[in-house]
């Protein structure tokens, strides 16, 4: 629309099609509320230089994204100048919109412009516009384009909301990361003017000489010697965490941190072995600046403690350190764990006061090894922990979480990760980015600020595993300025649903949702697809469907991408489409396969198949009855179908059984395939052999 006050108004229509044009007259005063209204309607006409520069001093278009409670006005009159202007001699004049929501108070706060326009003591009338930074700041970190999960929480938005802060990127707040302690050496925690990401003050509260590894117990540095029995060896979690949380940023070195400017407080409760309850107190103690055992305390207690570690069942020592931590003012955020089973089963995670973090993977779907709740409440809040078995992203490599590692000798700095540590990391991060900017928030507003920081994920039927939805960096940083200042700065954010689409040799058509999850309106400029064989519709905000011609697919292995542009920013989408000749052999190294009574559901008989000899299989059916053949990987070794993490799948594929003898009532049998063999109607033992088991990979 164009809705200007001048005498020329112009509508440009980028895209083909039929339309309609209403014109209306609005009365601007009192006068001449009955007099003819009469205009020219030219269609396909340029414009002159003279009218353009008429419409552009007018202007007024509801596409603009302007606030709907007030306009800016310069007054004329000496008694208006009295009143509050700024230098320039402007002024806000509040405007009532009450009682009208979208597209009609945007017309209604535009036509209030008008009538001010017309007054003799206004020189001045226009909308008070909405700015937003359009360049998103991606940092000189060479593996950033790794960290393909800093992607899905929208991160570089929530760093360009904190740039409009006076303390941006997590500057000023402290993370103390209570875990196997950190490699203090390691290079991405130097910031590019020589300064480091850790704080001074760090402890390692390992007691026992032989757990801790580093010749002695507790002292006051917290370097990590590796927390494996072999010397220099270990997991480096602390350090994993940590780098996801803070690794220096625009060094030209390694990652990014989600909060670059917060300072890591590294607390070792974890040595070999593991850590004792004890230990891990007296490190949650330490880190909230409270009393503690080693009768030392950190110059500056932490603002956040990060708790990326699990034991099982519950622990009242524990909880009484956390709550002494919170009472401190101290923000705790957990692991949910990575057990695959109930959280409530798990300490710190099921501590009352903890922020519980559960992860999803980059499907967005809840990750294979998370922890999930079975009372309401008990996960707080989902966040990305990845998973190292698949790819996912479509970018050549597993998708687990690209973080800081060290290890002597080889200099392994950098590696992947999964888990619900992560995360927490990563939620740990997005707090410190609003710490910084809110430094008055404590739990209690934490936990109330809870909603805004996140974007929904499935439905309230989905709360047991992702809480309160996913974490969304530029919300949750726009929520503490919203809180710090008592003004809104969020404007339209991005986001798609994936990142990648993957339609392998099955799939013709796949779901992509485009949202705006921040405010104001998001304008759609174009989706474009980067191969013919590739569309999308309708290519607009919503439910999108990505569709592939696989009839005109030029190669066995295909890749495209959709660019999505808008004007908060773009997101492109990786596709790949194969062709069944394309697919490569799988080795998923051994499978468990179980003959299993279809009438009871017992198991009759295990075997052990692999890649080798084909996930070939053999039985030997001892009596009659009815068989299905259930199948899966054995992810840790523990000889079982279906355990935690297991790919699984079932013979005959939709259902039923394969019949030997007579049929028992109730079964639907189902008749062999040619992959597989045996005389079903011969008198016991039988054989049942398959040759190829049809495996569907996730």
């Amino acid at each position: 629309d164009s809705l200007g006050s001048g005498s020329v108004e112009q509508i440009v229509v980028e895209q083909s099609g039929t339309y309609w044009i209403a014109v209306s007259r609005v009365v601007q005063g009192s006068s001449g509320s009955d007099a003819a209204a009469r205009y020219s309607l030219l269609v396909g006409v340029p414009v002159g230089s003279s009218a353009r520069d008429a419409i552009a001093a007018n202007r007024l278009t509801t596409a603009q994204n302007f606030a709907l409670d007030r306009v800016l006005v310069k007054p004329v009159s000496e008694r208006m100048r009295r009143s509050t202007v700024n230098v320039l001699g402007y002024r806000q004049v509040p405007i009532a919109v009450e009682g009208v929501s979208g597209q009609l108070a945007r017309r209604r706060a535009l036509r209030a412009i008008k009538t001010l326009r017309a007054r003799r003591d206004v020189s001045a009338a226009m909308p008070e516009l909405r700015f937003f930074p359009q360049g998103l700041p991606v940092p000189d970190d060479p593996d950033f384009a790794r960290q393909w999960h800093h992607l899905d929480i929208d991160l570089l938005a929530g760093w360009a909301q904190s740039e409009l802060t006076d303390a941006p990127l997590g500057s000023g707040a402290v993370v103390a990361v209570v875990d196997t302690g950190v490699a203090l050496q390691h290079p991405d925690f130097v910031n590019a003017d020589g300064t480091s990401q850790l704080t001074s003050d760090g402890y390692d509260m390992v007691s026992a000489e032989e757990a801790a590894g580093d010749g002695d117990g507790r002292d006051a540095d917290p370097d990590d010697p590796g927390d494996l029995a072999l010397a220099g060896g270990g997991t480096f979690h602390g350090t994993h965490c940590a780098g996801n949380i803070a690794a220096a940023t625009n060094n030209r070195i390694g990652i990014a941190g989600v909060a670059p400017r917060t300072k890591i407080m590294p607390v070792r409760v974890l040595g070999r072995g593991g850590g004792t309850l004890d230990d891990v107190v007296q490190g949650v103690l330490y880190a909230a600046g409270l009393p503690n055992d080693t009768g030392q305390l950190p110059a500056r207690r932490a603002d956040i403690l990060n708790l990326s570690f699990a034991g099982a069942g519950s622990s009242p020592p524990l909880a009484e350190a956390i709550a002494a931590a919170r009472d401190a003012g101290v923000i705790v955020i957990a692991a949910a764990g990575n057990f695959d089973s109930p959280v409530e089963q798990y300490t710190p995670a099921s501590e009352p006061g903890v922020v519980t973090v559960s992860a999803i993977d980059a499907t967005g779907q809840l990750a294979w090894y998370s922890n999930y709740a079975t009372t309401e409440g008990a996960i707080r809040l989902t966040a990305v922990g990845g998973d190292s078995r698949v790819d996912r992203t479509l970018d050549g490599e597993p998708d687990g979480i690209y973080s800081l590692l060290y290890r002597d000798g080889a200099r392994t700095l950098y590696g992947q990760t999964e888990g619900t540590s992560m995360a927490a990391a990563q939620v740990s991060g997005v707090a410190a980015l609003m710490k910084a900017v809110w430094p008055a928030m404590g739990p209690e507003e934490f936990d109330a600020l809870l909603p805004r920081m996140v974007i929904d994920w499935g439905g309230p039927e989905d709360a047991w595993k992702y809480g309160a939805g996913l974490l969304n960096a530029p919300r949750a940083v726009a929520a503490a300025v919203s809180l710090a200042t008592g003004k809104e700065s969020l404007g339209p954010v991005l986001h798609v649903s994936s990142r990648a689409l993957d339609f392998r040799d099955r799939f013709t058509s796949l779901p992509l949702t485009i949202r705006n999850v921040g405010l104001g309106d998001l304008s759609i400029r174009a989706v474009t697809a980067s191969q013919p064989w590739l569309s999308i519709a309708p290519g607009k905000e919503g439910e999108n469907w990505v569709r592939i011609d696989r009839s005109a697919l030029p190669a066995e292995t295909n890749h495209a991408q959709l660019a999505v542009d808008s004007d908060a920013g773009g997101a492109e989408v990786a596709v790949r489409a194969v062709t069944s000749s394309a697919l490569p052999e799988v080795d998923l190294g051994p499978l468990t396969v179980a003959l299993v009574d279809a009438t009871t559901g017992e198991v009759v008989e295990y075997t052990l198949s692999s890649a080798d000899d084909g996930y070939a299989f053999s039985f030997d059916v001892i009596e009659q009855g009815a068989y299905r053949v259930v199948f899966s990987t054995d992810a840790l070794s523990s000889g079982l179908v279906g355990a935690s993490g297991d790919w699984v799948g079932a013979l005959p594929v939709g259902g039923g059984a394969y019949c030997l003898g007579e049929p028992p009532e109730g079964i639907a049998c189902v008749a062999v395939p040619s992959d597989l063999t045996g005389d079903l109607d011969a008198p016991v033992p039988a054989p049942l052999t398959g040759l190829t088991l049809p495996l569907s990979l996730p």
